[in-house]
């Protein structure tokens, strides 16, 4: 999975899906706590996307 590959960078994955338009926000808004991201990382990036 993507997000265990990217343990390291997450913030920037995150940071780049959010700003990307290939997936809606809500999807990655319902998505994050299903695949574990912390929510230091969804907020930070959920604020800077």
């Amino acid at each position: 999975m993507q997000i265990s590959q990217r343990r390291e960078r997450l913030l920037n994955y995150m940071i780049f899906l959010r700003l990307t338009p290939i997936l809606p926000n809500t999807f990655i808004n319902v998505a994050s706590p299903i695949v574990d991201v912390p929510y230091r990382i969804f907020f930070l990036a959920t604020f800077i996307g």
